[in-house]
């Protein structure tokens, strides 16, 4: 039987997620201020992106969070690890 393992962060400043053995990672921007993700896609407040892969793949990219103003500034963070 496989098995799911979830983490949650919450950053309130510009921050760097370093791949670590994760399939599926989402970003949910809590804050006021747009954030871009990895210099080209932009996170309006409100706004989600999930990057999901099945099981048994590993995304092998960091993901770079940039606050575009100095306003409250909140990203939640969930990635899935899955494990046999």
């Amino acid at each position: 039987m496989s098995k799911a393992n979830y983490t949650q962060q919450k950053i309130t400043s510009n921050y760097t997620v370093i791949h670590d053995g994760f399939s599926c990672i989402s970003f949910t921007n809590k804050g006021d201020s747009e954030v871009l993700l990895n210099g080209t896609y932009i996170l309006s407040p409100g706004e989600s992106i999930t990057f999901n892969e099945d099981k048994g793949i590993i995304i092998n990219n960091d993901f770079n969070v940039t606050f575009r103003e100095d306003l409250n500034n909140e990203v939640i963070i969930i990635k899935c690890y899955y494990h046999d």
